[in-house]
């Protein structure tokens, strides 16, 4: 993932990252609109309007010690384009914390929630259009991703 077209204050910022703690506070920041950028996403762009709604909930789960690395609402209905588009709610998180994932774990699969844990490459497609995938959730994460 590249950091370019983030301007130089940014950069430093996600530099001087050294713990889980300092990257979590970061990525609530920039989910509050107080950083401009972040790795793995389109410079100088925030969070989709579609998620405005998540952000306090997003922000504190990333301060809590799981960082959201990505996230979508759940919705269904015609697009633009006249196809059906059906969307599943999903968040993609980061966690370094075993007691805090089994835990997390737990509670999902306690309210029915579908867990794919990192442990596997296959992503769980969380957006159709038309029946066909869009948007994919989850897979293994890279090296280079992790850098990141």
């Amino acid at each position: 993932m590249s950091i370019l077209g983030m301007s130089r204050a940014d950069r430093n910022r996600w530099a001087s990252a050294r713990t889980v703690a300092d990257v979590g506070e970061l990525m609530a920041l920039w989910l509050e609109g107080w950083i401009g950028s972040r790795p793995g996403y389109t410079a100088r762009y925030g969070p989709g309007q579609e998620t405005t709604h998540l952000v306090p909930v997003l922000a504190a789960m990333c301060r809590s010690g799981w960082i959201t690395t990505q996230s979508q609402p759940g919705s269904a209905g015609t697009g633009k384009d006249g196809r059906r588009w059906e969307q599943r709610a999903a968040v993609e998180v980061a966690v370094t914390d075993p007691s805090l994932l089994r835990r997390l774990t737990r509670a999902a699969h306690g309210a029915g929630m579908l867990v794919r844990l990192a442990d596997t490459d296959q992503p769980v497609v969380v957006t159709t259009r038309a029946g066909e995938p869009i948007t994919a959730f989850g897979g293994r994460m890279g090296r280079a991703d992790l850098a990141a």
